[in-house]
């Protein structure tokens, strides 16, 4: 079940099935339930536009509706369940109706993902080692997955997390820079402070500050102090680490109210990292900067590290795990690069090629650190799928730019995404939006 009945009691249910949804009898009092048992059928493009207006109906109207039925039954087929679990993250993404989805050929759950939305990576089965995606009905494992894909999208459709832009401003310049060549220019601080306000006041609890490099941005811990008082539960830095080389500002600021702290290191050895940040030195100081944060970070604090990979870097993945290890780093961060500001088509290299060597990684170290893949669809690795971070997760955080702009971090991202034929028929597609499509790149 996607999401409990919230109506339980209401003295008048009105079902809708399909017949009566395409003759258009809509009843004007009482809860209308409609059936989704017929989105998929023959007529499932007349009977969608028909469900469609009636949910349109009763927003206008002020009349409470639910979206009822269920989704992969036996011998249902998967572009029929596929295109239903679409639909219905469709109409509740236009109206929020009540949901009451059932998953026969799957045990009964609890699960409420709209009350306990996730924070984390959607906890989705991965692929079995060997299996294939049948041609008739979603195998158990895919509806499995469809099923947490289907709440995951729902229940964060709320905002969660706001990620705030400090500074432009860098002691770095990375050929992949999403901030590209705008102004490098410090934002406001008044302004840094009512943002953090008006989204507390909304009942947000996470906030990452971010950059350019924040570190250098004179109002940091000022900014994190404020963020602590306003009852911020989890408060991240992204940071390439080299002012933390010195003892003195790291102990400044792993002390100053952080949970958790990510570093950018881009490569094993100088030559690799510094051929990614333009910037002579940076590999001792970053280097410097994750041992310090090691050795002093409060216990408690989640430490990790961060490499956006490109053409000339990825090569070297298996040296750097093996420098992270090393060091004690227990999380890694892989970045795959999205198409804003410096990160053009010349850069990008292609994840399919990738994969064989991240999941061999991934085997080798899963018992001492922890892999995160970011901005990539799961289809590239098939039976690692749960080390991928989805890009669903960005329905969640909104990002407030120097500029003062602001703008939801997965509808900012959607045009630059596009599906292929691949995509057809692909359970992942529910939550997914298809490939980046780097033709031409944004600021």
């Amino acid at each position: 079940m996607v999401a409990q009945n919230r109506i339980d009691g209401a003295e008048s249910v009105q079902p809708m099935d399909p017949r009566s949804l395409m003759e258009g009898q809509i009843p004007k009092k009482g809860v209308v339930v409609i059936d989704i048992d017929g989105l998929g059928g023959a007529d499932h493009k007349a009977i969608s536009r028909a469900a469609f207006r009636v949910l349109e109906e009763c927003q206008q109207d002020g009349q409470s509706a639910i979206l009822a039925g269920s989704l992969g039954a036996e011998g249902e087929s998967r572009q029929t369940t596929i295109y239903r679990a679409q639909t219905i993250w469709e109409m509740y993404e236009e109206y929020r109706p009540e949901l009451r989805i059932d998953f026969p050929r799957l045990p009964e759950t609890d699960y409420d993902p709209i009350a306990n939305p996730p924070i984390g990576p959607p906890d989705i089965l991965s692929r079995p080692k060997g299996a294939d995606s049948p041609e008739g009905e979603l195998a158990e494992w895919e509806l499995k997955s469809l099923q947490q894909l289907l709440g995951v999208r729902i229940g964060l459709s709320h905002t969660r997390k706001v990620i705030i832009n400090l500074t432009y401003k860098c002691n770095n310049y990375c050929t992949f820079c999403a901030v590209g060549n705008r102004m490098h220019e410090n934002g406001d601080y008044d302004f840094h402070r009512k943002t953090l306000e008006d989204y507390r006041a909304r009942g947000v609890d996470l906030v990452d500050f971010d950059g350019g490099e924040p570190t250098i941005y004179p109002n940091l811990l000022n900014v994190i102090g404020y963020a602590r008082d306003l009852g911020y539960q989890q408060i991240n830095i992204t940071t390439n680490g080299r002012t933390l080389a010195y003892p003195h500002i790291a102990k400044k600021l792993l002390n100053s109210g952080l949970t958790s702290l990510l570093i950018s290191c881009h490569g094993p050895t100088a030559e690799v990292h510094e051929e990614q940040v333009v910037s002579k030195g940076a590999f001792r100081q970053t280097l410097r900067g994750i041992a310090t944060t090691l050795k002093m970070k409060p216990p408690e604090m989640d430490f990790g590290v961060n490499i956006t990979l490109t053409n000339t870097n990825w090569q070297s993945l298996p040296q750097y795990y093996a420098l992270m290890d090393k060091l004690g780093v227990r999380k890694i961060n892989i970045q795959f690069l999205t198409p804003f500001g410096r990160a053009e088509e010349n850069l990008v290299p292609d994840p399919a090629e990738i994969a064989p060597t991240v999941m061999a990684l991934i085997d080798t170290y899963k018992a001492r650190i922890k892999t995160y893949l970011i901005n990539v669809p799961w289809c590239f690795f098939p039976g690692y799928e749960s080390w991928v971070v989805g890009d669903v997760l960005k329905l969640q955080r909104n990002m407030v730019f120097v500029t003062q702009e602001k703008v939801n971090l997965f509808e900012y991202l959607a045009g630059t995404r596009v599906r292929e034929d691949v995509c057809k028929g692909c359970v992942y597609s529910v939550a997914c939006d298809g490939f980046y499509c780097f033709d031409e790149t944004f600021d």
